[in-house]
Formats: structure tokens, C-alpha cells, sequence
């Protein structure tokens, strides 16, 4: 079984369009997976979202955005054909001041 967190901090840009500078986030990604055969990975994975500062502009919320998902996540790997794919599922909850929703990565890589 092994485990993994990343993190990172998001200076954001003005949006023009909508006259807001959005303020700062922190965001905290998660997994944990445990091997299942020779070539087979599972476990789950998230995130964690926090706006720190406030908006600005004309138009700008008082109100931070909040954002929280989590689901599964599996992988494979084929050694002889330097191959490795995972596909995940995110299903967010508990958002504040932002769009709610769910969101499914497949990721494929092959080596050359």
C-alpha cells in the first residue's frame, strides 16, 4: 500500500471580463492505493480546497470559495508493452461560492 499528498498554492489573475480579481486558494491532493495482482492498482483519491483571501473588484464575493471531492481511483500496468492507464472519479461536496459537480480523468501513457 502506499500513499501520496501534494499541494500547492494558487496566486489567481483578474478576469477582465467579469471585473474581479480572484483571491488566492490553497489545494491539497490525496491518494491511497493498495496493489491487487501482478499488474492492478486501487484505492481512492481527493481534494481539498480553500480560498484565502478575498475577491475584489466591482463585482466580487465576500463570501470564499470551498471546495471538497473524493472517489475512486484505479490503475494497470502492462510492463511488456510500456504501458500504464488509471482512471479516477471525483465527486465533489460540501462547495461553497463554487460550482458543484463531479469529474472522471482516464489517463493513458506509453512509453517510446
Amino acid at each position: 500500500m502506499h500513499s501520496s499528498v501534494h499541494s500547492r498554492y494558487e496566486d489567481e489573475l483578474k478576469r477582465k471580463e467579469k471585473h474581479v480579481l480572484i483571491g488566492d486558494g490553497f489545494q491539497v491532493e490525496w491518494g491511497l492505493r493498495a496493489k491487487v495482482g501482478n499488474y492492478f492498482e486501487g484505492g481512492c483519491s481527493g481534494y481539498w480546497h480553500r480560498q484565502v483571501t478575498k475577491d475584489s473588484g466591482k463585482n466580487a464575493s465576500d463570501v470564499k470559495q470551498r471546495v471538497q471531492g473524493s472517489g475512486p481511483e484505479d490503475s494497470f500496468s502492462i510492463p511488456q508493452w510500456r504501458l500504464n492507464g488509471s482512471i479516477r472519479s471525483i465527486w465533489e461536496f460540501k462547495n461553497r461560492n463554487a460550482n458543484q459537480g463531479n469529474m472522471t480523468v482516464f489517463t493513458l501513457t506509453k512509453a517510446f
